[in-house]
């Protein structure tokens, strides 16, 4: 009975020591998906179409992740000015880098609130970390 368990223990402890460093280290792989509400930086700059109407706002789909970042269907990354992070209306951080913003918002947990921040638009989403 010792034999059987020394050599499952061994075999145990053989697998974790040659397991890849991406399987141990699952935070590193984790991507959120979320989705963003584009709203105009100034209130009155909302699309219209043809017939003066303003139009429905199409969902934008973000992926956030810690090898690669924010991925944005609507922008280029490039646009963003401010990446921030709110939990309960308070702001947690404003950054104009997008490192920080991973940094801070991977650290923390709860239902949080993100913001891009463009020129001309402000994408809204949630999040729960």
């Amino acid at each position: 009975m010792k034999k059987l368990f020394a050599c499952y223990f061994l075999t145990l402890l053989f697998m974790i020591i040659s397991s890849p460093v991406e399987v141990l280290a699952a935070d590193d792989t984790s991507a959120y998906n979320v989705t963003l509400q584009k709203r105009p930086v100034q209130e009155g700059d909302y699309e219209r179409d043809e017939d003066g109407k303003r139009s429905v706002a199409r969902p934008v789909y973000c992926s956030i992740s810690r090898r690669n970042g924010i991925e944005v269907s609507a922008i280029d990354k490039e646009e963003i000015e401010l990446f921030e992070i709110y939990h309960n209306g308070v702001c947690l951080l404003s950054s104009p880098e997008e490192k920080d913003f991973i940094t801070v918002l991977f650290s923390i947990s709860g239902n949080l609130e993100i913001r891009l921040i463009t020129s001309d638009y402000a994408f809204i989403g949630y999040i729960g970390m």
